[in-house]
């Protein structure tokens, strides 16, 4: 099926679009969120199906003009996953943070804080630097979130930080 879809792209652009049955819906779901082809991605984005949509927003490999898109998209898990993607704008995240639907804040509530937990492991890391003004800075900003009481992250069981890395 596969070799098949690759020498009509037209008709699969429409099959996409439209959500065709015939289509392998598992195969559409991998290569929304696996795919690297910035015009595959745009054409996934239009999709009918909502999880299609969503993997695209969190794909990091989506262009910008598509996460653009998939901001005003009107299914909240398609903008929520866009918390997910580290390729997502400042000024997108600015206007979903503020997002009307709680599923949406809720989603960059719980990857900020996860990015926070990241970050201070990092910092952890840095701060035992053979540099004594690396080690000076990193315990600076430490303690500048300790104050701010980002010491843990509820998902830290879900997705750990690994210090080795």
């Amino acid at each position: 099926m596969v070799a098949v879809m690759e020498k009509d792209s037209s008709k699969v652009k429409t099959a996409i679009v439209n959500h065709k049955p015939e289509l392998d819906l598992f195969w559409l779901y991998a290569r929304a969120a696996t795919s690297r082809d910035p015009e595959e991605l745009r054409d996934l984005s239009f999709s009918d199906c909502d999880p299609i949509r969503r993997r695209v927003a969190a794909n990091p490999a989506t262009p910008p003009e598509v996460l653009e898109w998939l901001a005003v998209d009107w299914h909240p898990p398609v903008r929520a996953a866009l918390a997910e993607n580290p390729r997502t704008s400042k000024e997108i995240l600015s206007k979903l943070v503020k997002d009307k639907d709680r599923e949406v804040r809720l989603a960059f509530a719980k990857e900020l804080a996860f990015r926070a937990y990241e970050i201070k492991g990092l910092l952890e890391v840095l701060a035992r630097d053979s540099e004594k003004d690396i080690r000076e800075k990193a315990k600076e900003a430490l303690a500048s979130l300790k104050a701010d009481n980002v010491v843990a992250h509820p998902a830290k069981e879900k997705r750990p930080f690994n210090k080795t890395a």
